[in-house]
């Protein structure tokens, strides 16, 4: 966690607002990000600003609090509920969240900024192995854990899942305690 007397570079200050550093730079230029010089003409920025500037601009801050966040993805309703239900009940602080489909999944992850992604491959519109690949290629979004299941997963899509930087991977239905023990919150 950062401390509020850190100065923060520009590539720092776009991660934790979710922008571009081009965008950073534009908002400097235009005097309506406040920097300070240091030696050689670099920008640094005290985290206090930061979060002002990002409250005024409506830009919710990546998650400083270490809170753990964990977002469900799988196109069936009654398992979605059981894993959130089984989650909640040995990480009571775990914020939790579901989407019912990739596409959905695509949207929430920019919103609701997971710490983790439980990724069903199987789903309509955008499947997960699609997703997976999304947040991967994703400079601001690849620090995020990815954990597969699926109802069958063969070598093929093992090799596929490591090659996208999957953390983990289970077949449906899942062992808890497994999953439990993957997470390690």
């Amino acid at each position: 966690m950062l401390s509020s007397q850190e100065y923060l570079v520009p590539q720092t200050v776009a991660q934790l607002m979710r922008v571009s550093l081009t965008q950073v730079h534009l908002w400097i230029n235009n005097h309506e990000l406040v920097a300070d010089v240091v030696v050689n003409g670099y920008h640094r920025f005290q985290l206090e600003k930061i979060k002002a500037f990002a409250h005024a601009q409506n830009i919710e801050l990546v998650n400083q609090n270490n809170q753990q966040r964990l977002l469900i993805v799988d196109d069936e309703p009654l398992y979605t509920q059981f894993l959130k239900d089984a989650l909640l009940t040995n990480y009571n602080e775990l914020d939790v969240d579901v989407c019912f489909n990739g596409f959905a999944a695509e949207l929430k992850i920019n919103s609701f900024n997971p710490t983790v992604v439980l990724l069903d491959m199987k789903m309509p519109v955008v499947d997960g192995l699609q997703v997976c690949e999304r947040i991967k290629r994703d400079p601001l979004l690849s620090h995020i854990r990815i954990i597969v299941m699926s109802g069958a997963i063969d070598d093929d899509m093992k090799k596929c899942l490591i090659n996208w930087g999957v953390e983990a991977y289970f077949e449906k239905p899942l062992e808890i305690n497994k999953l439990i023990a993957q997470l390690n919150f």
